[in-house]
């Protein structure tokens, strides 16, 4: 899809007219209700304190980045997103739990299935949509790639965002690579610091082909690579070392 000159786009704003709720400790908690401002392939659900000159900020980042996006991935068939951004942590933090049964702690982005957005407002939330959308891309040539593996589920996002990492300034110990067990865990680092570097090695290693297949196989390292799991960590980490 193609996007359209922002100056010329109509919003069409919507006030919806109901809260939602949750339960916690048997009491009934009410959340704002959002404004809703529909763009050319995107919806923005804005809660309180969200303004819509946030919004365009986030549309803009948005539709500057995701062409390239899916041409890399090889995406041509994106569905509408919605994009729902929120400023109360603690909010965000109820409707988080409320979707995904838990709270992450200090999140600022996550999928709702996969068209969905939740975004939690702060100074680089313009890049974590870009970061969400490539989720979402990824999601799109294999509906079961969500977090099947953690490591490759963020390496592919962080990379595709183009969240650039100098990974040639780290020290020896800082290139020591963990293992994928590390980097598969949840409430860990370790897939952030790691994921711009392992997509690089994968796409300088093997090509676009290969860390395609890579996504459509879930991290099937020898189905997509020809090679084993040791034998990709032994390469690797030389290619880490001669950085």
């Amino acid at each position: 899809m193609k996007s359209k000159d922002a100056k010329k786009l109509i919003l069409i704003l919507i006030i919806i007219p109901f809260q939602f709720t949750c339960e916690k400790n048997n009491q009934s908690i009410s959340y704002s209700s959002p404004k809703i401002i529909d763009y050319p392939e995107f919806q923005f659900k804005l809660y309180a304190g969200i303004s819509e000159s946030i919004a365009k900020v986030i549309y803009d980042s948005l539709t500057t980045n995701k062409d390239r996006i899916n041409n890399h991935l090889r995406v041509s068939n994106m569905p509408n997103l919605i994009v729902s951004v929120w400023s109360n942590r603690k909010e965000f933090d109820g409707v988080e739990k409320q979707r995904l049964g838990t709270i992450y702690p200090g999140t600022t982005g996550y999928l709702n299935g996969h068209a969905e957005m939740c975004l939690f407002y702060h100074n680089a939330t313009a890049s974590d949509a870009v970061h969400e959308f490539a989720h979402l891309a990824s999601l799109v040539i294999n509906p079961n790639f969500s977090n099947r593996p953690r490591w490759l589920w963020e390496a592919v996002a962080i990379y595709e965002s183009r969240e650039i990492v100098d990974f040639s300034k780290w020290s020896s110990i800082e290139k020591e690579f963990p293992g994928f067990t590390a980097l598969n865990q949840y409430n860990s680092p370790a897939p952030y610091k790691w994921g711009y570097p392992l997509a690089k090695f994968i796409l300088d290693e093997w090509g676009d082909e290969a860390y395609i297949n890579l996504i459509l196989t879930n991290g099937n390292i020898r189905s997509a690579l020809g090679i084993n799991e040791d034998e990709f960590i032994t390469k690797f980490q030389l290619y880490m070392n001669k950085s």
